[in-house]
Parts: C-alpha cells; sequence; structure tokens
C-alpha cells in the first residue's frame, strides 16, 4: 500500500471528499469504516499515510494509533487525526505525545488544511500549488450535483432518523435510541461544513454536545429534553431548506448497489453464509440485537430481515432506533400479518429471493430515492407557479417554471424534466397541450401531473393526464403525489426490458427479441427454438399464500438463468411461466435439454413438505413450425395453456 494513503472513518460522505484531496495529489485512497479492518489493511502492508477519525465503532483512534506506535514509528507510517472533539492543548498533547500523531486536525475538515498536510508528509509539491482554495467536489457541475445530492439524500435520511430516535427516548430501546442520535449528530458535525453546509454542522454539534453532556437525563422529560427537541426540529427544518435549494442529480443507473445488512436467524438463508462471496456492500447477522449495533455504527442504505417469527417487532425496535428503511422477508401471507408489518414501519414485505442479485434486486427497489430531481410548472398564473416550487423544495425536488405557452415544450426539450406540472386552467389552450404532448414521442414518456379547478376531470385523463389534483391544492398533497410519480417514473426507467421481481428479461424484450431472430433465420436459414416452462404452482399458492410461490419462481428463475446459455434470451413471460429464446438449436438437442431441466426444477426444495414442483414445458422450432415473426410467442403460449388443461 506504498503508493495508497488509508482512511479509517465511519461516516461513508467523509470518504467521498477525502478521496478527492488525496486523488487530487495523486495517490490511491483507501476507505474503511472500523478501527479493526483499518488494522487487518495495514498488516498486508502499510500506507504511505494514515487518515484516522477519532470516534469510531468498535476500537477508538486513539487506541488504534497507540497499538500502530507499537510497531511504526512516526516516520515509517505518519498519521493524521481527524476529529470534532479534542481542542484544548492537553488533548492535543496526548494524540501528539502518548499516542504518535503526526499532524491533528479538526471537523469540519477545510479540504485546504488536509491537502497541505498530506503534501508536507508525502514530500507533493502540487499540493501548495493552487492559487484559489482548493474544492474538493471538483469544477464540474454534474459531478457537483451529484456528490452534493447524495450527500444531502443521506443527511436528509439521518435527520428523519435521530426525529425517530428522539421520540423513543426513555422507552425499551432507548439507550440504542440515545446512541443512534449521538452517532448522527456526530457524522453531520463533521461533515456538513467541509461540503458547504455550516449551519448543518453547528446544528449537530449542539445535538451531539448535549446528548454527551446530558446523557441518561435526556431519557426524562423535562428543559433539557425540550431544548433537544427544537434542536433537532430546527436541524431538520435547515435541512429540507437546504435540500430544496440544492443542485438536481441525475437517478440511480440500473447498475447502482445499495448497502444492505440482511439479518437472518433461521434457514433457509437467501445466501449460504459460509459460502458466500465476500462483497462490501453485504453485511449478514444472525439477530437483532447484533443488527441494532451494526445499522446504528454502518447505516446501511436497507435492512432486510429474514425473521418470520418476530420480524414485525425486530422492525418496530429498528425504527425506534432510527433505522430504516426495514424489508421483510415472510412466507407469512394474510392480510393481518402483512398489516402488522405495516403498523411497525416496514417498507417492503417480500418472499425470500434465491440469491445474491435477487437480495439487492429487492434491495435497491426499496432503498430511499434520490433527491435531486427536475420538474418542469407550467402556467400562467406566477403566484401558483411559487407556490409549487415551495411546496416541493423541501422533497429535494427543483422546478422549473413556464409562465407562457410556448416556452413549455422547448423547456421539455432542453431540460429533460422527470415530470410536468401543468396548471390547465391559466391557459385557454391548457387541456390541447395535454394532446400535444401525448402526440409527440419524444414526450410520452414524461408524465404529467394536471391541477385544475374543473369538477369534470374525464376529459383531462383521456387526454393523456397521468394524475390530477384539484385547486386550491395543499403542498403536502401535492408534494406527495410528486414524490409518487417520480418513484414510479424511476422505477420504470431502472427495470425497463426487465422482470423486477425476478431480474430477467420482460415479455416485451422477448417478444422484439424473438421477432428479429425468426426473421434472421428465415432470411440465412438458420433454425432457432422457443421453450417455455410453467411453474404449474397453482396447489403452493392455494396452500401456502402469494409468497410461497414468489420464492418458487425466483428458485426457478435463478436456476435457468444460470443453466442456459448467455446468447440464449432467458424470461419471464407470465405470473408463473418463463421463456427461453435458443438461436441455432435442434429439435433433439432442445427435447434432450428440456427433460434435463424439468427434472431439475423438480428437484428444487424450499422447505414445503407438502409440495413438489412440477412444471411443465412446450416448444416451437422453427422453421418446423410455419409461424410469422410476431406470433412464435402466442404459439408457445397456446401449445402450453393446452398441455395444462389436460
Amino acid at each position: 500500500m506504498s503508493g495508497r494513503v488509508l482512511l479509517i472513518d465511519d461516516d461513508a460522505n467523509f470518504h467521498q471528499l477525502v478521496s478527492a484531496v488525496v486523488e487530487s495529489i495523486g495517490f490511491e485512497c483507501v476507505c474503511v469504516r472500523s478501527g479493526e479492518e483499518g488494522l487487518q489493511r495495514i498488516e498486508e502492508g502499510p500506507p504511505a499515510v494514515l487518515i484516522l477519525d477519532g470516534l469510531l465503532p468498535g476500537m477508538r483512534g486513539e487506541d488504534v494509533a497507540k497499538k500502530l506506535r507499537k510497531k511504526f514509528t512516526p516516520a515509517q507510517l505518519p498519521i493524521v487525526f481527524v476529529t470534532a472533539f479534542y481542542r484544548d492543548l492537553r488533548s492535543s498533547r496526548f494524540l501528539t505525545g502518548d499516542c504518535g500523531v503526526n499532524v491533528l486536525l479538526h471537523k469540519p475538515l477545510v479540504a485546504d488544511q488536509l491537502r497541505a498536510a498530506l503534501g508536507q508528509l508525502l514530500q507533493r509539491e502540487e499540493a501548495f500549488d493552487l492559487e484559489v482554495d482548493f474544492d474538493p467536489l471538483g469544477p464540474d457541475a454534474e459531478a457537483r450535483a451529484e456528490i452534493l445530492a447524495d450527500y444531502l439524500a443521506s443527511t436528509k435520511e439521518k435527520v428523519v432518523g435521530m426525529r425517530a430516535a428522539f421520540h423513543s427516548l426513555g422507552g425499551a430501546d432507548g439507550t440504542a435510541a440515545l446512541r443512534s442520535l449521538r452517532m448522527d449528530a456526530h457524522r453531520l458535525r463533521g461533515s456538513g461544513a467541509s461540503f458547504g453546509f455550516p449551519e448543518i454542522s453547528r446544528l449537530a454539534g449542539a445535538i451531539e454536545d448535549l446528548v454527551n453532556r446530558s446523557g441518561d437525563e435526556l431519557m426524562m422529560t423535562g428543559p433539557t429534553r425540550a431544548r433537544l427537541d427544537g434542536l433537532v426540529e430546527a436541524l431538520g427544518a435547515k435541512v429540507r431548506a437546504t435540500v430544496g435549494a440544492a443542485p438536481v442529480a441525475v437517478a440511480r443507473s440500473r447498475g447502482w448497489r445499495p448497502k444492505v445488512l440482511l439479518v437472518e436467524a433461521e434457514g433457509p438463508l437467501v445466501v449460504e453464509a459460509a459460502g458466500a462471496p465476500e462483497d462490501e456492500r453485504l453485511r449478514i447477522l444472525g439477530s437483532v440485537d447484533e443488527a441494532i449495533e451494526a445499522a446504528i455504527d454502518e447505516r446501511p442504505d436497507v435492512v432486510v430481515l429474514g425473521l418470520d417469527a418476530g420480524g414485525a417487532e425486530a422492525c418496530s425496535r429498528m425504527r425506534a432506533a432510527g433505522i430504516g428503511p426495514v424489508v421483510i422477508m415472510s412466507r407469512g401471507d394474510t392480510l393481518a400479518e402483512r398489516l402488522m408489518a405495516s403498523e411497525a414501519g416496514v417498507v417492503g414485505y417480500v418472499a425470500r429471493p434465491s440469491d445474491l442479485d435477487g437480495l439487492f434486486r429487492i434491495a435497491s427497489t426499496f432503498a430511499n430515492p434520490r433527491i435531486g430531481t427536475r420538474v418542469v410548472a407550467a402556467g400562467g398564473d406566477r403566484a401558483i407557479l411559487a407556490q409549487i416550487a415551495e411546496a416541493l423544495a423541501p422533497a429535494g425536488v427543483a422546478v422549473d417554471p413556464a409562465p407562457e405557452p410556448g416556452e413549455l415544450l422547448p423547456m421539455i426539450h432542453e431540460r429533460a424534466p422527470s415530470l410536468v406540472i401543468l396548471d390547465v386552467d391559466s391557459w385557454k389552450v391548457g387541456p390541447q397541450l395535454l394532446r400535444v404532448h401525448r402526440a409527440d414521442l419524444r414526450l410520452r414518456q414524461v408524465p404529467i401531473l394536471a391541477i385544475t379547478e374543473a369538477a369534470d376531470r374525464t376529459a383531462l385523463l383521456e387526454a393523456g393526464a397521468a394524475a390530477i389534483l384539484p385547486k386550491p391544492f395543499e403542498p403536502a398533497e401535492l408534494a406527495a403525489t410528486v414524490v409518487s410519480l417520480l418513484a414510479q417514473r424511476q422505477s420504470g426507467d431502472v427495470s425497463r426490458g426487465r422482470d423486477p421481481r425476478t431480474g430477467l428479461y420482460d415479455r416485451s424484450y422477448l417478444r422484439r427479441a424473438s421477432e428479429r431472430a425468426v426473421a434472421l433465420a428465415r432470411r440465412e436459414g438458420r433454425t432457432l427454438a422457443l421453450v417455455a416452462f410453467d411453474a404449474n404452482a397453482e396447489a403452493l399458492r392455494l396452500a401456502h399464500g402469494s409468497l410461497a410461490v414468489d420464492e418458487l419462481l425466483a428458485a426457478i428463475a435463478t436456476h435457468l438463468h444460470a443453466a442456459f446459455r448467455d446468447s440464449d434470451v432467458v424470461a419471464r413471460i407470465g405470473p408463473h411461466r418463463f421463456a427461453i429464446l435458443l438461436h441455432s438449436a435442434r429439435r433433439f438437442d432442445v427435447e434432450r435439454l428440456i427433460s434435463r431441466e424439468l427434472a431439475a426444477l423438480a428437484k428444487l426444495d424450499l422447505g414445503f413438505p407438502d409440495f413438489v414442483p412440477a412444471p411443465r414445458a412446450e416448444l416451437v422450432v422453427f422453421p418446423e413450425a410455419a409461424v410469422e415473426p410476431d406470433s412464435i410467442l402466442e404459439t408457445v403460449d397456446s401449445k402450453l395453456n393446452a398441455a395444462l388443461e389436460k
């Protein structure tokens, strides 16, 4: 690691900022979140410099420094100690003397200070050559917007968790709630000003100081707790206002993977823990108590509870500690069980996926959406446009106004918004604009939310409105409607062409692939086959519910995806049905393959003793079957339906 700088800090946002500083002077930054993990990395080879946070989960920063000084001198392993505490002379002497720290810097970190310290320790002259202050976020506007959107999204979640933890003080999990409150305040104190938001650092620091000073006194009502309530509320208001004024970032891409904390107390596991590949985005624990401690320290994007017994109670405990979002994997499929989970704060109630890809797909679906979305608000009443912008700012939605009809279409093409809000009453051509929008192939994918005083809204829906709100509108209702429409849009963008439950291609994609394949095979004299499998799972649904069927479908999808070639197209084409398009395939080979796969699928063990999988399969081979390019999928469907009816 001689060409690298190692950072040990439990705040993922701080990783991003420090990495930018380190990379600006030509070094690679390796980031870890605990002292134990950092020591393990150093055993593999010491870095050029260690940047060490003071308050860490488990082993504290000063303990890490003392341990390292028993093996490395300050010249062999320079240490930059970064902390929000230790500001007095006595503490400085303790760190530089007893702990052997080379440089002591205080949070919120000023990037120029860190850059200069690293430049001196690494003898990098370029660290001192800038005529202006160094900006770790970089000059690129789009990159800055994305970094700030990520930071503010995590900050917004921290504040929501802090509010939940505050309300849990004095309860059964009050100690965990207090610790969660303190840790999140500490992280925001150390990062807010570094990202350009000094008021966030100030308010978070006041909360942390009050928690450290008062401790258990906050478990009881009184003036100290009332002060804490006011500080948390003030921090929340400041973050909401900051989110609304922030630059706009792009939506998450399909390849984005959340950090997942999986809690599995009993089998069957989603993944066999002993054989699971190492993945820094996944941590597997076996108890709720362990998970609460880990979630407070690590702040995963999603917590997935695989606890069939007590899942709702576990979720309640996590939400009380300010931890979320939480997804429950269960086989319980009654309305009462789902209502209990909903009351506990569960955001997702799903069947167990059969592999890691399925787990991450579920986690991505229920992770909190990225803030920083752009919409266009169109209408002739500027006061209403201002109300829309004010209502959406706390949700992280930036509004571009279009006060003239002629500005709307050019602005949509130029800004590429995720949503259009149209005040249809303020222009005579308002309703017609809906039809113009719907008739443009480039605009059809952008939904329109119409607001109107009209009592009859049928014509607006027929003209293409995705949703309608009456005027005068409630700001909270407008914000909730917009967030819902944006979530639907983002989900569609990420999963387009894919079945979200299994990750396989969907029916529309297979249809297009089949049409192209038949046309090509006809032109070049090739053969191809389309095989369809039906899970035949009605008996399982009747006996154990729809979540049990979801488990079966996930297991079949995982098996089929692994069993066929990358060049084959494996898709889910119906509620219980899959199909595979095979190129250059002969009937004899395909029939043998079908027999093999039916036998393998019949051996799938989901742990239901009264159910044995009995899938069915049919195939269509071209050119043996005289099918048109657009009918091969319907042909194999018909054959499978006839086989199931016998």
